[in-house]
């Protein structure tokens, strides 16, 4: 495996010296370009023209574009052709951005590493003219070069020491289609040098995404929309395959004209939270959840459980994951959790930056009250099991099952799960007969 790193304007390739040192096994060009190139450059297509005539005829698995450099990285494919397998773009600003993106660091790295960063700045601008400049600043769009790639296109941008700041999607200025062509992953505690304030955390993104055989190819898409009127803000599914009509409807959400859609009230708490996280993770929920890929319920569960012990808030485990813990493997595909209504409000503000389905009254549903985190999988909240869930008879979900709790030591946390009947009894209503088997074949190993 090989990639190509690409700098940005007034950079020298020493800005990835601390992100080489993490991928020291990774065989790479980091590129430098020639003060005789910058220095007559009028646009971003004059240095990737160089850039094009000294590597082109290299074979590169992927290709690490900073700012500039991932214009650079777009050209390469869009107008030679290259055939990166993967393009990954650090803060590059495909259409000119909100004031929250236009940093350079974080007021805390800026005292750290600010004098070498200005340093490197000021050497380097004499050599870069101001109409190169100028097309990077205002009034341009790179998003253009996206409609011809079929290539995978991560971007990956510092969170400006805000994860959980609602905005900063639509801070980036990028339409629906635009937003549908690339991946979107945030590197914490950094501004617009990653590489520099985060190296660790960026440079362990990029051998995982430089060899993804990621799920957006060309043919199997799932464009992630979304619609508002004057009470809701409506999440809308669409070009997606065929083979998710299933996972969708078992998640009540309802068709019209060929797309999905679930509505949710405009004043619901962290909604915009939930918009943006939907639109991170949709796909790879709805991919674990149709076992299309693998469910990460083992570390979904283990943070989620963490964090709740650490907060001190009551609540139980139920669902497939409450067999699993007990040693029998029975494929989760979600992580379905319970909890008491009274404590509602403290479990919404304790994961504003995983929530994805606001945490709403259901109005009589099956529970009081039900949300969605996502956090390495699917985590399901509800609150308040009605009666109507133990007819004909106590499953592990009802309000017998709250009242009867069991305490299994799990990887070094205490979890309370139904007793091991009540969820054979669930899973004979459902008539999910492998599971009763495997049950059933644990209780009498306890015998």
């Amino acid at each position: 495996m090989k990639g190509l790193f690409l700098h940005g304007v007034n950079c020298t390739s020493s800005i990835w010296s601390q992100v080489r040192e993490y991928l020291a096994g990774i065989d790479a060009d980091y590129v430098e370009y020639p003060h005789a190139v910058t220095a007559v450059a009028n646009c971003v297509s004059d240095v990737t023209n160089w850039v094009f005539g000294e590597f082109g005829s290299s074979h590169y698995d992927f290709v690490v574009g900073h700012s500039m450099g991932g214009i650079i990285a777009l050209e390469l494919v869009a107008r030679f052709n290259l055939e990166f397998r993967q393009i990954i773009l650090v803060d590059c600003s495909l259409k000119p951005a909100n004031r929250f993106y236009r940093n350079l660091m974080t007021e805390k790295h800026m005292e750290e590493y600010g004098g070498t960063v200005m340093q490197m700045i000021q050497e380097e601008t004499p050599y870069y003219q101001d109409g190169l400049k100028q097309s990077l600043k205002e009034g341009f769009d790179y998003t253009q070069y996206l409609k011809v790639l079929n290539q995978n296109v991560y971007a990956i941008y510092g969170d400006r020491g805000q994860k959980n700041y609602p905005g900063r999607v639509d801070d980036l200025c990028l339409d629906e289609e635009t937003l549908g062509k690339i991946k979107l992953l945030f590197v914490e505690n950094s501004c617009h040098l990653p590489m520099i304030e985060n190296p660790s955390a960026l440079a362990g993104m990029i051998p995982i995404l430089s060899m993804a055989g990621w799920f957006w190819n060309k043919g199997d898409k799932m464009r992630i929309s979304f619609e508002e009127n004057e009470k809701d803000v409506i999440f809308l599914i669409g070009d997606f395959d065929g083979k998710y009509v299933p996972v969708f409807q078992s998640c009540f959400w309802q068709e019209e004209n060929g797309s999905y859609f679930k509505s949710f009230p405009k004043d619901s708490e962290y909604i915009d939270n939930a918009r943006e996280n939907f639109r991170l993770h949709a796909r790879e929920m709805f991919d674990q959840l149709g076992y299309f890929s693998e469910c990460k319920w083992e570390e979904a569960l283990y943070d989620f459980a963490l964090r709740m012990k650490e907060n001190m808030i009551d609540w139980w485990l139920t669902g497939s994951c409450a067999a699993c813990i007990r040693g029998i493997i029975l494929k989760p595909h979600d992580v379905d959790a319970m909890f008491s209504s009274k404590d509602v409000d403290r479990i919404a503000d304790l994961f504003p930056d995983k929530i994805i389905h606001p945490i709403l009254d259901t109005n009589g549903w099956v529970t009081r009250d039900f949300g969605v985190l996502f956090w390495h999988a699917r985590i399901d909240l509800a609150s308040d099991p009605v009666a109507e869930l133990d007819n004909p008879e106590p499953i592990d979900c009802g309000p017998y099952a709250r009242e009867h709790l069991e305490t299994i030591r799990w990887r070094g946390l205490d979890i309370k799960v139904p007793p091991i009947e009540l969820t054979l009894a669930a899973n004979k209503r459902r008539k999910r007969f492998e599971r009763v088997k495997l049950i059933e074949e644990f209780l009498r190993s306890k015998k």
